[in-house]
């Protein structure tokens, strides 16, 4: 059990979220774990939740993960870097997926009526304040292509994180994702598994639904936490670390992962777990990387500059002719 307000200083847990008392509880069920948590706010959280609303045209087989979230619209539009952009409206769900055929490939939708309108009239937005920031970072540039109507993130090593409208009908979904230039197109003649979308859709009280092969997730999330450890200033997450050697190891031991949160109240969320060891791909992914960490227990990694040399006994010894 933890008192989330209490740690709050002690944690620099961001002070602008009302967080929660909470409790977990892990038990074994067979050859499977079963977590549970119930998360209790002081107040009501206005969260609005609403039948789930697919983008059945972008979401397509072979998944190993798919994921639906509701609920945040409305801290979403208090937030001051979504107020920069001057949407229209802030969505309240989102989707995220991954494709056992495309690697690297993360894809996320959310609901946003006249999309290839938002996209347009945030590509200046984009152009200037990220891509400002880009070039200051020597990570690439940000571009904005007018027949896709697509603003991308270019020049770092295979990943081309994007924006555009997504491939549906009603032009009412925004489309993210981490590769540029793969998108769906034409029908959808490869849809996801009716029984995965009954696990959601019909609960009017779903806040979070997450399902993952968690085996073929550690397989796309570890390159991904490598790519960007080469794209930062500081050294993280080395290949030669004894945390990939157990990620290697546990790997194979990994199936499904399915976790899902439920408003029992305006002041409560439980969530519970299925797994076959408590986290998922990221999670271990993260995990992995705290553990390797030269500066372990830190979070943050060391920066990238050559330690200093031992000073010397005496002093700084006198250089001839000084």
């Amino acid at each position: 059990m933890a008192d989330l307000p209490r740690w709050q200083g002690a944690l620099n847990l961001p002070p602008n979220v009302a967080w929660p008392q909470l409790s977990v509880s892990v038990t074994a069920k067979g050859e499977t774990l079963r977590s549970e948590a119930t998360l209790k706010f002081a107040s009501g959280v206005p969260w609005k939740l609403d039948p789930f609303r697919l983008p059945t045209n972008s979401v397509r087989d072979p998944l190993i993960s798919f994921t639906a979230v509701q609920g945040f619209g409305d801290w979403l539009g208090r937030q001051p870097e979504f107020k920069d952009l001057e949407w229209k409206s802030s969505p309240n769900q989102l989707f995220t997926w991954a494709r056992s055929d495309v690697p690297y490939n993360l894809l996320a939708a959310a609901p946003m009526s006249e999309a290839t309108n938002t996209v347009v009239r945030t590509a200046p937005h984009a152009l200037h304040t990220w891509g400002t920031n880009v070039v200051k970072s020597g990570l690439g540039r940000i571009l904005f292509t007018t027949n896709r109507t697509e603003i991308g993130w270019v020049g770092m090593p295979i990943l081309v994180p994007f924006v555009r409208p997504a491939p549906e009908a009603g032009d009412d979904f925004l489309l993210f994702g981490s590769m540029a230039g793969i998108v769906p197109s034409g029908p959808n003649t490869n849809p996801p598994p009716a029984e995965l979308l009954n696990q959601f859709l019909p609960r009017t009280n779903m806040v979070y639904y997450d399902w993952e092969i968690t085996e073929a997730k550690l397989a796309q999330w570890v390159p991904i936490f490598q790519l960007t450890a080469m794209l930062a200033a500081t050294p993280s997450f080395p290949a030669t670390g004894a945390a990939h050697g157990w990620l290697r190891s546990v790997s194979p031991k990994l199936v499904n992962t399915i976790t899902e949160a439920t408003a029992v109240s305006p002041t409560e969320l439980h969530a519970v777990r299925r797994s076959d060891l408590g986290l998922t791909a990221i999670e271990l992914t993260l995990l992995a990387r705290w553990l390797d960490n030269p500066a372990f227990p830190a979070f943050a990694y060391p920066t990238n500059m050559l330690p200093g040399l031992p000073a010397m006994p005496g002093g700084a010894p006198k250089l001839p002719g000084k």
